[in-house]
């Protein structure tokens, strides 16, 4: 009779994520604020203020202008939710109007065929008596 040897589970530790991709998962608006403060940071250290610290305009108006990106997609996706809401509520009214208009006709449908009804037997009814009248 054999035996069945398995050997044991080794577990892989789980890899800890590093720097590199905790910071590619960031927005762009956020990784440029966090690079300029770093570059801010090491500006204040001593040792490296040379290596760093020569003013960077780009790295500002690059932050600027993914605000200002960011602010425009603001505006416009506000002005589409503000264009949605006035449509919704003009094609409320013009619901209600339209149901109104429907219950009304329904109605006035009712009362016509009540009178229908009733001009059907009067007719039925002279047709009846010019019967009995010829009969006679």
């Amino acid at each position: 009779m054999g035996v069945n040897y398995r050997p044991p589970d080794r577990q892989i530790p789980a890899r800890r994520p590093t720097l590199a991709t905790e910071l590619t998962s960031l927005p762009l608006f956020v990784l440029l604020m966090f690079v300029h403060a770093a570059i801010e940071f090491l500006c204040r250290a001593p040792q490296h203020s040379a290596l760093v610290c020569d003013p960077k305009p780009t790295v500002m108006s690059e932050i600027n202008a993914a605000k200002n990106q960011s602010m425009e997609e603001m505006d416009i996706l506000e002005r589409r939710v503000n264009e949605l809401i006035a449509l919704t509520e003009q094609l409320s009214r013009e619901n209600k109007a339209l149901r109104t208009q429907q219950e009304n006709w329904s109605v006035e449908r009712a009362k016509l065929i009540e009178k229908n009804e009733l001009a059907k037997s009067r007719v039925e009814s002279m047709i009846g008596r010019l019967r009995t009248l010829e009969n006679s």
